[in-house]
């Protein structure tokens, strides 16, 4: 009689073995779902580089701002700035002044409009 009984206990010992092994494997199917599909890790990745894209973006928009920024100061407080902004954009000269304009051969618009 002890031998039935040993069996019986060896089949149940195995059934509950492979059932929480098959948990375990369930288990570590749905885990690896979560990380790697839908909204898992390489989402997570994608946008962690989209995000260090737009701070690249953002610092050089910010550098931008920043340059604007002194040159309304500049336009704001001093005559100097006026002066220069007018004489750069719009060609002005003051009365006196003799304007000279320097056209270099061969790499000057000019040059390339002639031909």
């Amino acid at each position: 009689m002890t031998a039935p009984r040993s069996r019986r206990r060896r089949r149940r010992r195995r059934t509950g073995a492979r059932l929480l092994g098959a948990a375990l494997l369930a288990l570590l199917v749905m885990l690896q779902f979560s990380l790697w599909g839908g909204d898992g890790l390489l989402h997570w990745w994608s946008l962690r580089d989209a995000n260090e894209q737009e701070r690249q973006i953002n610092r050089g928009l910010r550098e931008q701002n920043e340059a604007l920024e002194r040159e309304v100061r500049d336009v704001k407080t001093g005559v100097g700035a006026i002066e220069e902004k007018a004489r750069e954009d719009l060609g002005m000269v003051k009365p006196g002044e003799k304007f000279y304009r320097v056209i270099e051969r061969g790499g000057g618009e000019a040059e390339r409009a002639r031909e």
